[in-house]
């Protein structure tokens, strides 16, 4: 079907298919409208979690435009990022369970996204959304949601907006370039 009537045409019937079937989703994500273009022309580093940021100076990167990752928080210099945004995409962190010590280790994690001064607007795929009404990191956080969808091939031509799904990808960073492009 998606060669027939082309990839684009694919994705704006599953995106309607996808926002009939889960009413609501629409309005969980039309948010994210107030993010286009919102940099537009300016850099920005997206920084995942690897051992290539231990001799980094994140005081560097305070006035910056940030997208950072996952457990980048437990880094003890996160702080001084002063990041502007935190996407989450693994799964594994969205199934948090209060008697488990790691999880609730994982949970502190997502608190220390805001730092002094800094509260940076965080991503949560939807699936979390349960996770953290149950945690009440919707009081704590200022979160956003973006949802999957029925992209299964992507270019550059592709315009991929995190108003409606976005494609399925297998890291956080590839979620993080879509986002700041």
């Amino acid at each position: 079907v998606r060669r027939i009537i082309g990839i684009r045409l694919y994705h704006y019937i599953g995106t309607k298919i996808k926002f009939y079937k889960k009413p609501g989703l629409k309005k969980m994500i039309i948010k994210n409208r107030d993010f286009k273009d919102v940099h537009k022309g300016k850099r920005c580093f997206i920084l995942g979690n690897g051992p290539s940021l231990q001799n980094v100076d994140f005081s560097l990167l305070e006035k910056e435009y940030t997208i950072t990752v996952n457990m980048l928080p437990r880094d003890s210099r996160f702080p001084k990022l002063k990041t502007n945004y935190h996407v989450w995409a693994d799964e594994n962190f969205f199934m948090l369970h209060k008697d488990r010590p790691e999880d609730m280790a994982v949970l502190e994690i997502m608190k220390q996204v805001n730092t002094k001064g800094n509260k940076p607007v965080v991503f949560y795929k939807v699936s979390a959304k349960n996770m953290i009404k149950q945690f009440g990191l919707d009081k704590l956080i200022n979160i956003h949601y973006y949802e999957e969808g029925c992209w299964n091939k992507w270019t550059s031509k592709n315009n991929i907006r995190f108003d409606e799904p976005v494609p399925y990808f297998s890291t956080v960073i590839h979620y993080c370039i879509c986002l700041a492009v």
